[in-house]
């Protein structure tokens, strides 16, 4: 079974669960949806961004990654079972998406599986907006606990990307779709981002939004992987720092 890795609770033995969770009671869980991020980008985007993410902040603390969570819901505030039916559109499909109901129910039950496990911190990352907010609100109505186990919820909006962003990143970092989430993409799995077809389906560099969900102020042209290991780096490593914390409160 040789070429498993050892923090990716899905390729890990049941001792080795116990042992590393002996050594690191820390769980990671990279949360987000299928998502339209432009014809360059793959769909996803929002939980493979988080899930490199985590692997990394692993290395540093120990401890176990989930692995990617692709249920989430869309809109701001995120969308109810009747508004999801009725978006019609206004989902970007083929975006998937799950109602604020069941992905609320599925993140808390979640929690409290993690907590009867024994974990003692969880890291729970949305990759997508509507998620990181939902995962807050519910960590803030549990007051940040479930029996033992600490959570720490939110998403990349909660780190201060600019320390990072180079000085042509203009007043926005965070993005949808554009230089900031495809340069993330692009250093996990370069594979999965095809910038030509961005440009194929752009006129003077702007490209129809009611098909392909994506950021106006995209930047695309300064996209790369160098930048993508920056981002990438720099939020493991504040996660780690967070994780680091809670292990040491127990």
């Amino acid at each position: 079974m040789s070429g498993r890795h050892p923090h990716k609770y899905e390729e890990m033995l049941p001792e080795e669960v116990w042992a590393e969770m002996e050594r690191a009671p820390v769980i990671y869980v990279p949360i987000g949806p299928l998502e339209n991020h432009g014809p360059h980008n793959a769909l996803g985007m929002d939980a493979l961004r988080p899930y490199e993410v985590c692997l990394r902040a692993v290395e540093q603390t120990g401890g176990i990654v989930h692995p990617p969570l692709y249920v989430g819901p869309a809109g701001a505030p995120s969308w109810s079972r009747t508004q999801l039916r009725n978006a019609g559109r206004s989902a970007f499909p083929p975006s998937l998406f799950v109602s604020r109901e069941v992905s609320a129910l599925l993140y808390e039950e979640l929690f409290e599986s993690l907590a009867d496990l024994k974990f003692r911190a969880c890291m729970a990352f949305g990759g997508h907006g509507p998620v990181a907010i939902l995962l807050r609100e519910i960590a803030q109505r549990l007051d940040h606990r479930v029996g033992d186990m600490r959570i720490w919820a939110g998403g990349e909006g909660d780190f201060d990307l600019a320390q990072v962003a180079d000085d042509d990143t203009g007043s926005r970092v965070l993005d949808h779709a554009g230089r900031y989430e495809t340069s993330m993409l692009m250093a996990h799995r370069q594979e999965l981002v095809d910038l030509d077809r961005f440009w194929a389906h752009a006129v003077d560099g702007e490209i129809d939004r009611e098909t392909w969900q994506i950021s106006r102020e995209h930047n695309l042209e300064r996209a790369r992987v160098e930048l993508g290991e920056r981002y990438i780096n720099f939020v493991a490593a504040e996660l780690a720092r967070i994780a680091g914390e809670l292990l040491a409160e127990r």
